[in-house]
């Protein structure tokens, strides 16, 4: 009966008894270590709140087994070969496991006598890997479309479509932990940084017969690989998914390939980073310049219908100024005859007045020489 300890880094084999047992404690850490061929393999009795992480569990009549314990987390753990998995027993309730590799059976046992309470078996959109789970994956993400059934009481959501694996590469001293799901075999992983570039490289090995091919999720923390990351398999550079369970501090991508076996290379790069930034500026400046060009090409069309219009009212205002002329000249010619024509009226005038005065004088000289 002891609490707040740490189990870790152990190889634990063959014993009569349990690997690791746990009795009546809580906020223990049992971490890393090898449990194989014992009569059981990790027991939890009457105990809460225990982390059991990164283990390796093979070989033992029960992988992990529950006895009236309650909020433990499982997660990591390599549970393979047991006789049974996990078993449950008595009041075991609100227990957590997520990202286990399981391939035993029966994967999960519940002890006949024990009344079967539920526990949860998947955290943030994933669960366990169940080597019987035989469902599909339609939207490419690692992670399975059905549920994986254990009971009705008892449902994984988010079981995985390949082992779950994850590595610790160390940069500046700083360790950085790499998940990975795949169904091909993931072997020589390394992290390096260029010595001349500095550009930092994630590099393994995939190996696999399957004949639908392969495919792998990786998790990276965005502070290890800096730059957006350029993926290479084999001697193919392919463009990964990009996954929704990204955040601000992780990137989640997700590629398939034809089956076989490939190097794997993820190259962060600053000068492609910078080079891709241009391109992204180029297709930027050719499109502004597609819309430049649309509208140089609006403006000269515009250009044309008001040239046209334009020379529509030239040809209007000769016209308008023709018939001005042309009434000018009437008006002209009108104004000639009418002046002529006074110059006859005033000459007449003129003469008819003379014969007038010539006439009445002629009169008077008459009338005055008679007596």
């Amino acid at each position: 009966v002891s609490s707040n300890n740490r189990i870790s880094e152990n190889a634990i084999s063959f014993s009569a008894y349990d690997g690791v047992r746990v009795d009546t404690s809580s906020n223990n850490v049992i971490s890393n270590n090898s449990i194989l061929n014992n009569y059981g393999g990790l027991g939890l009795y009457t105990s809460s709140n225990n982390l059991v992480a990164n283990n390796i569990i093979s070989g033992n009549s029960d992988g992990i087994a529950f006895s009236t314990s309650t909020n433990n987390t499982v997660t990591r753990n390599g549970i393979n070969s047991n006789t049974h998995g996990i078993m449950l027993a008595y009041a075991s309730i609100n227990n957590v496991f997520y990202r286990n590799n399981l391939n035993n059976n029966p994967q999960v046992y519940f002890q006949p006598s024990a009344t079967v309470f539920p526990n949860f078996w998947n955290f943030m959109n994933e669960g366990n890997y169940w080597s019987d789970y035989n469902g599909t994956d339609i939207n490419a993400d690692g992670v399975g479309d059905t549920p994986y059934h254990i009971d009705p009481y008892n449902v994984d959501h988010d079981p995985l479509m390949g082992p779950f694996s994850d590595y610790y590469p160390s940069l500046h001293t700083q360790l950085f932990q790499v998940d990975m799901i795949s169904n091909a075999t993931v072997t020589c992983f390394k992290f390096e940084v260029g010595t001349e570039t500095g550009n930092r490289i994630i590099s393994f090995n995939v190996e696999g017969h399957d004949e639908n091919g392969f495919f792998c999720r990786i998790g990276i923390p965005d502070a290890l690989m800096v730059y957006p990351t350029a993926l290479l398999v084999g001697e193919e550079e392919i463009v990964p998914k990009n996954l929704s369970s990204s955040n601000s501090t992780y990137s989640s991508i997700y590629f398939s390939y034809p089956h076989g076996n490939r190097t794997v290379l993820l190259i962060s790069s600053k000068t492609l980073y910078l080079l891709s930034e241009i391109l992204d500026k180029y297709s930027q400046l050719q499109a502004d310049l597609g819309l430049q060009n649309d509208t140089y090409n609006v403006l000269l069309s515009n250009y044309s219908r008001l040239w046209n219009s334009y020379d529509q009212l030239k040809q209007a205002y000769d016209s308008l100024k023709s018939s001005y002329e042309n009434l000018l000249r009437i008006q002209s010619e009108s104004a000639n005859n009418n002046q002529n024509l006074m110059y006859v009226i005033g000459a007449g005038t003129a003469i008819f007045l003379c014969s007038i005065v010539y006439l009445s004088k002629r009169a008077h000289e008459k009338t005055s020489a008679q007596p």
